[in-house]
């Protein structure tokens, strides 16, 4: 097991207590298409710190040098439920929020994190309920590996086609929801992954850091493990049908990332699990505003 860094620790604590051009593939490509624009212009998310949390991260961000260091860079996300937010997605894309408690956008753990760095959203490609495996060349983009979910995480102009500084990848909830299977994966052997219906979900995961590195060459990929699903009733982690754990499918991402020049934020471990999953989600999945709050902290600390 990954140990973190021992400055994520302090700083979550703190939080909790406060409560991409061209591309050339393996498989047949065509030039990026553009994704239907959100209804709400990103610019929206930026300001002045939103609340005390926002304010706390602000301050961490400088005197820890990371708001110096990303301050004017790009991200996109490439993610599930906990990733989205009605309006900021692309249009037909489906949203889990808001919901509850999280009720403005600039609760969201991206909203917090590029207003804490500086950093800006150059677009949001997550989708409740989809996983990373399915029809690798739909262009709907429904599973997280298609090529139309590749393009939503470009940015448009009338003139360019523009890839982000930074992707973050949050997926695999739903893959362990829908008892994918995980597959297996051997340190420093890629196999060959040439698109179609993937079923499992370490192939997905290669075909889906291989086409952005062919794509974005330049951008820096972060992967975010996925949280612990905690059934409420019980109080312990959910498994799935055929008994595994959200963790089983990280430890998938986990290996495979290193391999493609990815960088791993082990969200598993940020202190949101089954003995404060009643404090800190909506559900025993999808994160409060503390949840997110928390979140925030975690990646900000633990950045490349």
């Amino acid at each position: 097991m990954k140990k973190e860094a021992k400055k994520s620790f302090r700083f979550t604590g703190i939080i909790v207590s406060m409560v991409a051009a061209m591309l050339a593939f393996s498989s047949p490509m065509m030039a990026p298409l553009k994704a239907e624009a959100a209804t709400i212009p990103m610019e929206t998310i930026y300001g002045e710190p939103f609340d005390q949390t926002d304010q706390v991260l602000l301050e961490a961000a400088v005197a820890s040098g990371i708001r110096q260091k990303y301050q004017g860079k790009t991200f996109s996300i490439l993610g599930d439920s906990i990733c989205t937010y009605q309006g900021y997605l692309p249009q037909y894309y489906k949203s889990h929020y808001p919901r509850l408690d999280m009720n403005n956008v600039r609760l969201t753990w991206w909203a917090r994190l590029a207003n804490a760095t500086g950093m800006r959203v150059l677009s949001n490609a997550s989708w409740t309920g989809t996983t990373l495996t399915g029809d690798s060349d739909s262009m709907e983009g429904i599973p997280g590996c298609s090529i139309g979910r590749l393009y939503a995480l470009f940015g448009y102009t009338p003139t360019q086609v523009i890839a982000p500084d930074y992707v973050f990848i949050k997926m695999g909830g739903n893959d362990m929801n829908w008892n994918d299977p995980p597959g297996e994966y051997h340190t420093g052997k890629q196999l060959p992954v040439t698109g179609g219906d993937i079923d499992s979900f370490s192939t997905a995961y290669q075909l889906t850091l291989a086409r952005i590195r062919a794509a974005m060459p330049n951008t820096k990929i972060i992967v975010l493990t996925c949280l612990p699903w905690t059934d409420l009733d019980t109080g312990l982690e959910h498994h799935n049908d055929i008994g595994l754990t959200i963790d089983a499918y990280n430890d998938i991402a986990r290996k495979i990332a290193p391999d493609y020049g990815a960088t791993v934020i082990d969200l598993y471990h940020c202190g949101l699990n089954p003995s404060t999953a009643a404090q800190l989600t909506q559900d025993g999945v999808h994160p409060n505003a503390a949840g997110t709050a928390l979140m925030a902290a975690y990646i900000l600390m633990n950045l490349p």
